[in-house]
């Protein structure tokens, strides 16, 4: 009866699922493999996988796109990337602006890099609200 159960709820995913490619051996410089990159940030089994292909991609342009779609976890992690490329490459970020035509995704990237502009000591008692509210 025990093996009838376990046969009954096996996980059929394991069964059907490609193997997922090293993500440390995948170069970003290739296109085929950045591609595969951004596959993996979209759509990897766990939030790890993803994690660890995000921080290979490296242009804002490719990280965008991926943000509107990505849980809140997913999230953090894509901004904490896309702050991290804005203030290491300022050039980055107009690159992003004129390669994105959608306007929601060129006022993210907006967002996303100004925030990295403005740091947390930088905000006091007298910091406007309307800034505040922006910030948070």
């Amino acid at each position: 009866m025990a093996a009838f159960i376990k046969k009954l709820f096996k996980n059929r995913k394991s069964d059907n699922a490609q193997p997922q490619p090293d993500v440390s051996a995948l170069n970003p410089d290739k296109p085929d493999e950045l591609n595969a990159l951004i596959e993996l940030a979209r759509s990897a089994e766990t939030n790890s996988q993803r994690g660890v292909a995000i921080d290979r991609i490296p242009h804002i342009k490719h990280l965008i796109p991926l943000y509107s779609e990505a849980s809140a976890t997913v999230r953090n992690r894509l901004a904490g990337r896309i702050s991290a490329l804005a203030s290491q490459h300022p050039e980055q970020v107009e690159q992003a602006r004129a390669a994105l035509s959608d306007p929601k995704q060129q006022a993210l990237v907006h967002q996303l890099c100004q925030s990295a502009d403005m740091d947390a000591e930088q905000i006091s008692a007298e910091t406007d609200p309307q800034k505040l509210l922006s910030l948070a």
